[in-house]
């Protein structure tokens, strides 16, 4: 429990903790740039590199933070309409919702459909996954 106190007194170190896992994350992908550059990146600081690989880490901190707010919002295992989902997220449009918040979050399997194999149901539910 100290540790995550620690977390969160020192918001330095949640920072810290996001770049070290993006890095690692586009490291596995290929992504050849250091730590640092992906440190600077984030911190809109100039980098030399293939732009090709600084749009996935802009985009990958784009999506980390995100995912963060669509998953503050839910809880483990509780279906919720993608309606109630806009309203606690305090969004207006369904594409905007669909876009930036519920396919991030789907490809990185942070939610799931309750009926997949249906997409657009109206019956559709969204659940947060237990990633444990």
């Amino acid at each position: 429990m100290s540790a995550l106190k620690n977390l969160e007194a020192k918001p330095h170190l949640r920072k810290n903790n996001r770049i070290r896992s993006i890095y690692s994350s586009l490291r596995i992908e290929a992504n050849s740039l250091s730590i640092g550059q992906v440190r600077d990146v984030i911190s809109g600081q100039l980098v030399l590199g293939e732009q090709k690989e600084i749009q996935e880490v802009k985009n990958a901190y784009a999506c980390n933070r995100i995912c963060k707010k669509i998953l503050n919002v839910m809880e483990y295992e509780v279906p919720y309409t993608s309606t109630v989902l806009m309203e606690k997220l305090g969004l207006k449009s369904k594409e905007t919702f669909r876009k930036n918040y519920m396919n991030p979050a789907m490809q990185l399997q942070l939610v799931q459909m309750t009926i997949p194999e249906k997409p657009k149901s109206r019956n559709q539910r969204y659940i947060r996954r237990n990633r444990g």
